[in-house]
């Protein structure tokens, strides 16, 4: 079993969200996913696919629609989405397809659970624009294409 080593980039237990600076000399990876174009949200019944590695498997997908748009846990914004997801899948990926291509549109990270079990086709993801906004606050808005800050901007 290879061991990779990571660096944390950035991470908010509240919003379940955390940037690893993988170290990899064996297969690098130069593009991940493309986002969602900003501004732009998923609309209740879009269809989606979520990627994770579900109870320690590799990466596989499910799909599903959008079932609520914007759903509010605990203070932060969520997308409810019928593509099964389990443990081991927060973290990954949910994609809808956006002028002919998959775009990044959330994170998975919640399952509903009744009486302790499970409803894997109620999976809460966090959506991109929440994930935009983590990575602007912990200085890795260059992974969105934003422009450095030069020093001295916007400092008095």
């Amino acid at each position: 079993e290879r061991v990779k080593r990571s660096t944390i980039l950035g991470y908010d237990r509240q919003r379940d969200l955390a940037v690893l600076e993988l170290e990899d000399h064996e297969q690098g990876v130069e593009f991940v996913a493309a986002l969602l174009p900003e501004g732009l949200h998923p609309r209740l019944m879009d269809r989606v696919w979520a990627i994770g590695a579900g109870l320690g498997q590799p990466p596989f997908t499910t799909s599903g629609e959008i079932a609520h748009q914007r759903a509010v846990i605990q203070g932060y914004p969520y997308l409810l989405t019928t593509a099964p997801i389990i443990w081991g899948n927060s973290g990954g990926a949910l994609f809808v397809r956006h002028d002919g291509r998959h775009v990044l549109v959330g994170v998975p990270s919640k399952v509903t659970a009744v009486f302790r079990t499970p409803v894997t086709h109620m999976a809460w993801s966090i959506p991109v624009a929440t994930v935009r906004e983590f990575l602007r606050e912990n200085g890795l808005g260059f992974v969105l294409g934003d422009e450095p800050k030069k020093k001295g901007d916007g400092e008095r």
